[in-house]
């Protein structure tokens, strides 16, 4: 990587050698002018003396003279002595040149901005695949309502996918593994007192069997695997209470040995087992990172949920979500919606890549996505991303229902809205600079090969 101290070398060599050149020419222009002028009066003389030379025209053979090319480090060291001050690459160019420079540079940009500017069609597909997302999310997917005769109960799609879960989930060897050490944690405890015996040194407000998956962070689907893994690990407990509270303790179970695994490997294992024995029971495990809204014991929301409506914080309205059906098979419900809206923008941009003349690995965004192998795609999803989310937006307004929140698509449009925002501070400048940078390059290579050609012809 060139330094900024090599840089000043490489401009003070170049405004060195511009002077020389200008000097050299300066010289020849000189003697040029003499030399013609001492030609012509010798020609005069000849002519008056009828005195008629034969010239040969015809080149010396065998006269190539070498050429003595100084090294890098010797032209610096000439050029230090010659070139005082700060120099920059600027003075060797005119105005004129300058300003054809600075308008060469904006063509250059604007051909990479048009590489990833949306048309029409790319707003089209963007369009439409928010209008997929949230039609899947409204008609099909719904709202979670509990409790009811059959347990919680959605739309036609959410229903047949908690269906399936359960009936995977629900089976008798899956309660064989529940009362088993190979699932049972140190987290798991469900009251504060046991047999009237103090389990823990600090209460757990609000601990009871239908939230204590939701206070301690053990049970979260994401969180669970750092959080969960230390507790099996260290025989503790990590929660967030109703208060906003967070402690981590020691519980004090009789069998506490057993339902710690020391190696890591192992504590991953139970933690996986014990999430799995969880998943179908009545009150779930909670969405990912739904536990972390207990830190939020603030605010006065107006709200209506399952027939009923009322004021209230925050993590009281998460709670009373979670009772009402909002868990994590819901959230896999909702994550179908997200999956086939960025399906569905991703195959229509890779057909019309394909139909624009480029190859079909060209044309196929990987799930990592490249923007300098596919220009516009994030850029895509961040849009389609934003458009489901207004209309749940609009939707939560109107009916007041924290239910309807599309909690999977809320989650895919921070990532993308993070991802967008570094594309445009960071990554976006720096690509066009490299995009502008190599173009350049390219054109500084094909003058660099001209004259190794010309040196190696003289040599």
């Amino acid at each position: 990587m060139i330094n900024k101290e090599t840089n000043n070398d490489i401009d003070r060599v170049l405004v060195y050698q511009d002077k020389k050149i200008k000097s050299i020419n300066k010289t020849v222009n000189e003697n040029t002018e003499v030399l013609e002028e001492r030609i012509q009066k010798s020609e005069k003389i000849l002519n008056d003396l009828n005195i008629n030379i034969q010239i040969d025209n015809n080149p010396l053979e065998n006269n190539k003279k070498s050429l003595d090319i100084p090294s890098w480090e010797e032209l610096v060291a000439c050029a230090k002595k010659e070139i005082n001050g700060n120099v920059q690459i600027e003075y060797l160019f005119t105005d004129e040149e300058l300003k054809q420079n600075e308008e060469y540079i904006k063509v250059l940009n604007e051909e990479f901005n048009s590489l990833h500017r949306l048309d029409e069609y790319d707003y089209m597909i963007c369009a439409i695949g928010s209008l997929i997302g949230a039609i899947i999310d409204i008609m099909l997917i719904g709202i979670p309502v509990s409790p009811t005769r059959n347990g919680i109960k959605a739309g036609s799609l959410a229903n047949f996918i908690r269906d399936h879960i359960e009936q995977r989930y629900g089976t008798e060897k899956i309660k064989e593994l529940a009362n088993s050490y190979k699932a049972k944690v140190p987290y798991d405890l469900q009251h504060n007192d046991i047999n009237m015996e103090r389990m823990v040194d600090i209460k757990v407000e609000g601990l009871c069997p239908d939230y204590h998956r939701l206070y301690s962070l053990g049970h979260d689907p994401f969180v669970g695997f750092f959080v969960g893994i230390m507790d099996i690990m260290n025989g503790t407990m990590t929660t967030i209470d109703e208060k906003g509270k967070l402690v981590r303790q020691v519980v004090k179970y009789s069998n506490l040995e057993k339902r710690v695994e020391t190696d890591f490997i192992e504590a991953i294992i139970k933690q996986i087992n014990h999430l799995k024995t969880d998943i179908a029971t009545s009150m779930g495990l909670p969405v990912p990172l739904m536990g972390l809204f207990n830190f939020l014991n603030l605010g006065s929301i107006e709200y209506k949920m399952n027939g009923g409506e009322g004021k209230d914080t925050i993590s009281e309205i998460v709670r009373q979500m979670y009772k009402s059906g909002f868990d994590f098979i819901h959230f896999c419900s909702q994550s179908v919606a997200v999956a086939v809206m960025e399906i569905f923008v991703r195959v229509a941009y890779a057909i019309k890549r394909i139909n624009e003349g480029f190859n079909i690995k060209e044309s196929v965004p990987l799930l990592k996505i490249n923007r300098q192998k596919y220009p516009k795609i994030a850029t895509m999803l961040f849009l389609s991303h934003s458009g489901a989310v207004a209309i749940n937006t609009g939707e939560i307004i109107f009916t007041k229902n924290p239910l309807s929140i599309n909690y999977a698509e809320w989650l895919a449009f921070s990532k993308y809205s993070f991802n967008q925002l570094k594309w445009a501070l960071y990554d976006k400048p720096m690509l066009r600079y490299n995009y502008v940078k190599g173009i350049i390059n390219k054109e500084f290579d094909k003058i660099f090969n001209d004259i190794d050609f010309y040196i190696d012809k003289k040599m």
